[in-house]
């Protein structure tokens, strides 16, 4: 990737990440490209995909009742490797279900092209943190799976568990 490349994107995911704290629901939308895929949480906090103007109405939403505090900048090292990764509130925001959420983080992975967020989802693998739980609970899923098909093998359950999250560089 070139420097000039770099930087752009590193400004955008500042903007992005800036825009979010203050709160600029203006500036989050010209980010966002409109024919992107982002990431939202339903109401059993399950992952979905939607549309940039589902995006926008689930992250006011979300805003309202928080306040960020901190903003932290990583990079993923799973679903998209060296992606910038966004975790507000050291990955407590947005909400996570109440049995990941004291023992987990998740954060906000751009994928940006032509200067636009096209894509934007949630992230659990990080570069410079160790998000052990989230490592655990995709063990004990896979041996789930391992237990119910006494033929698959560790690395097959792994596999399948980590695609069906959407994980793509396996």
């Amino acid at each position: 990737m070139s420097e000039a490349l770099e930087t752009k994107t590193k400004d955008i995911v500042k903007m992005f990440a800036g825009a979010v704290e203050a709160h600029d629901y203006n500036i989050i939308a010209a980010l966002l490209a409109d024919d992107g895929k982002f990431e939202i949480k339903d109401e059993q906090l399950e992952v979905i995909e939607s549309d940039k103007s589902s995006f926008l109405g689930w992250l006011t939403t979300e805003l309202l009742a928080t306040t960020i505090t901190k903003i932290e900048y990583d990079n993923c090292i799973l679903c998209r490797v060296g992606n910038p990764v966004i975790l507000f509130n050291d990955g407590h925001f947005p909400k996570m279900k109440l049995e990941l959420s004291t023992k987990s983080m998740n954060g906000f992975m751009l994928h940006v092209i032509d200067n636009q967020i096209r894509e934007l989802s949630f992230c659990y693998s990080f570069a410079h943190r160790e998000n052990k739980y989230q490592f655990e609970c995709n063990c004990d899923e896979a041996k789930m799976l391992m237990s119910k098909s006494k033929d698959m093998t560790l690395t097959e359950a792994i596999t399948t568990v980590l695609t069906s999250k959407g994980y793509t560089d396996i």
